[in-house]
């Protein structure tokens, strides 16, 4: 905290600076009304930063529980950079779990997919989407492998992947294949440690 109010003394313009400071604030040390007046300095320093943006309307859902002026943000971060993958699939997430708006949101996967066709996080999430929400598994899988393809060391995708094998294609044997890659893709991966005790204990039978 030191060195960011150091570093904002000397360069009080710095949006980059006001910007990450405001997140330092929020997630470190819970100042909800300090982070949120750096990320409106941010915002005054750098009107068309599509990070800066975009990051004050994730904080305004998650923190303020304020969805219209938070879709406010998201329009105007995607307006300022409408390739900016983070920004789209921010607001992707945000359409499907505050809005509800599954139209709007599988529309917006899209866009985040075509701006970054390599993100595994993008193109897992949107497996997951269509796994649960189209119910489309042959899409699912089509894109679960795609992600596993961007990232091959990616323990969320490889664990979503593995549940998908078990449970809707249900086959063990490869389901515990990814199981197994992605513990090795990340030790201390809790959700991927815990998804294969459950497969243990409940597949395999082996307490």
């Amino acid at each position: 905290e030191r060195i960011y109010e150091r570093g904002i003394s000397v360069l009080p313009g710095s949006a980059e600076l006001l910007g990450n400071y405001a997140i330092f604030l929020n997630d470190e040390r819970k100042d909800v009304d300090k982070a949120e007046a750096f990320f409106k300095r941010a915002i005054e320093a750098y009107p068309k930063a599509a990070d800066f943006l975009g990051n004050y309307a994730i904080f305004l859902n998650k923190e303020r529980k304020d969805m219209d002026k938070a879709e406010e943000f998201f329009k105007r971060a995607i307006e300022a950079d409408p390739k900016n993958a983070k920004c789209l699939a921010s607001y992707t997430i945000f359409l499907k779990n505050a809005r509800k708006d599954m139209g709007r949101a599988e529309e917006f996967y899209r866009r985040a997919i075509e701006a970054d066709p390599k993100n595994a996080n993008s193109l897992a999430s949107y497996a997951i989407f269509l796994q649960t929400e189209r119910k489309d598994m042959d899409r699912a899988e089509e894109f679960y492998k795609r992600a596993i393809e961007a990232d091959p060391k990616n323990a969320n995708s490889l664990a979503g992947y593995a549940i998908f094998l078990q449970t809707k294609r249900k086959d063990e044997a490869k389901a515990e294949e990814f199981y197994k890659r992605a513990v090795e893709a990340d030790p201390k991966n809790t959700n991927s440690l815990a998804s294969y005790a459950t497969f243990l204990q409940s597949v395999r039978k082996d307490m």
